[in-house]
């Protein structure tokens, strides 16, 4: 759900309509095409009018919020405790020791094997130390058959189980740095989300961000449960085999992006995060690439030219080449061309006094 403010100084209702569709419209287009917006329609005494906010709550209570296909598939706990169970005399033997912590919340998406290995996003990977249901702090009355307090067979517990993590050798800054306000989430991994490689997908520069997002620029990658910094390569489509590098992603087009980082499943949808000086701002978003069909990137045609004149029939330029060499021009008869900004076309014949 996205929530609209500040709509209500547009004053004409029908520019105020025309303003939420396409609000609504675009955000469907960049969110999940599901999506719904809802107007606020103003500030009383600096506060949001209280209607407004009951109707929100209102609608928030009733969103059908449909759990995504990984996250079936994948074990994971919104943590609502944290303990710090570093012995004693450890901290006082290094005070930056690696610490010990217990995680308390209820078991979601599947169920979960003792000495799984997870993701505590934003940290890194962990094997479980141990993992023992404990008690429910809000048991539901007669449900005993679907929040199992007792661990299955082969040390299985089942979604919905009330559930004591205890992670080993967790950097201290985590304890140094832990603000109640800040959720923390542990995900499962499974074994194809361990190794790390290449990874294409497509992607498609999101519209609200207004900056250039330039080759081998830093990104973050928001994965599944993994967030993690990788410098993209970003290349253009030639043919149906070929792309090539190109410096920066087209505005409203979407182009290839060649990353290292943790390997995810093909159709794995990424959010791509450029931070600046003051905050992270979503920048793109893309889905992997199914990796039997990988395409080959070259790297940039080091034949560049400049426009010199664009011809009455309005479809065909001269275009000066440096090193001026016209039988190394002419081997590029029939071949494709492109600018930055677009426009493509191929060549057509060399000349002798410049130009193709």
């Amino acid at each position: 759900m996205g929530v609209l403010t500040h709509l209500n100084q547009l004053k004409d209702y029908t520019k105020l309509n025309e303003t939420e569709e396409r609000l609504q419209d675009l955000f469907r287009t960049e969110i999940y095409q599901g999506a719904i917006t809802y107007n606020i329609s103003g500030l009383q005494d600096d506060l949001y009018n209280m209607q407004d906010v009951q109707v929100l709550a209102e609608q928030i209570l009733t969103l059908q919020l449909h759990l995504s296909s990984r996250r079936a598939a994948h074990p994971f706990v919104l943590v609502d405790c944290f303990e710090d169970v570093t012995p004693p005399e450890k901290v006082l033997r290094e005070a930056n020791c690696g610490r010990n912590i217990s995680l308390y919340g209820y078991l979601r998406g599947c169920d979960i094997k003792s000495g799984t290995k997870v993701h505590i996003a934003g940290l890194d990977d962990f094997h479980l130390a141990g993992v023992r249901s404990t008690i429910d702090p809000f048991p539901l009355s007669e449900e005993n058959s679907f929040v199992m307090l007792t661990p299955m067979e082969n040390e299985t517990f089942r979604t919905g189980t009330y559930l004591r993590l205890e992670v080993h050798d967790v950097p201290f800054r985590m304890v140094a740095n832990f603000y109640s306000c800040h959720p923390i989430l542990v995900g499962g991994i499974s074994p194809e989300d361990k190794d790390v490689g290449y990874m294409q997908a497509m992607l498609k520069r999101h519209n609200w961000h207004m900056k250039l997002l330039m080759s081998a620029e830093p990104v973050t990658m928001s994965a599944g449960w993994r967030r993690y910094g990788t410098k993209p390569i970003y290349a253009r489509q030639i043919d149906n085999a070929r792309h090539q590098i190109r410096d920066f992603i087209p505005e409203r087009e979407h182009c290839l992006a060649m990353f290292w980082g943790p390997l995810a499943p093909a159709h794995t949808r990424i959010t791509v995060v450029h931070k600046t000086k003051e905050v992270f701002r979503i920048a793109a978003k893309a889905v992997v690439l199914d990796p039997k069909h990988h395409f080959k990137i070259m790297k940039d045609s080091k034949r560049k030219g400049k426009p010199e004149k664009i011809l009455n029939d309005r479809r065909t330029a001269l275009i000066k080449f440096e090193p001026e060499d016209i039988e190394d021009v002419a081997a590029f008869k029939g071949a494709s061309i492109r600018t930055d900004s677009g426009i493509w076309g191929k060549v057509i014949k060399a000349k002798k006094k410049g130009g193709c």
